[in-house]
């Protein structure tokens, strides 16, 4: 994606083909509107919009990942603080996700 000259990062095609009002894309803390899709050479030219924007990444599940990661993610979700610092949105989608998702998938005594 590129904003004037800046890239500003990259996306999942399908943000750019699901038919959605107002902006777009959410990328690094900020909403962005599209105004041109160059398919042929892959890429989205974007200007800054005030709010509304979304974020989207395409997943076939945990397959592939490592031990280490899949560890860190399991301690996150019975608890654990990550060491980063979250958006208010991040901690309420995380907090969303402890409550309603996680005692499906992971248990303080075994695996998941």
């Amino acid at each position: 994606m590129l904003a004037g000259r800046q890239e500003t990062g990259q996306t999942d095609t399908s943000v750019l083909t699901e038919e959605r009002p107002g902006p777009r894309l959410l990328l690094g803390g900020r909403s962005w509107r599209v105004t041109f899709v160059d398919w042929t050479r892959k890429r989205v030219f974007v200007e800054q919009a005030d709010s509304g924007g979304i974020a989207k990444w395409t997943s076939g599940g945990i397959t592939g990942l490592s031990y280490a990661l899949t560890r860190a993610m399991r301690e996150v979700l019975l608890g654990a603080d990550p060491p980063v610092s979250l958006t208010r949105r991040a901690q309420a989608s995380l907090a969303e996700w402890r409550e309603d998702e996680a005692p499906g998938i992971v248990h303080p005594g075994g695996r998941w």
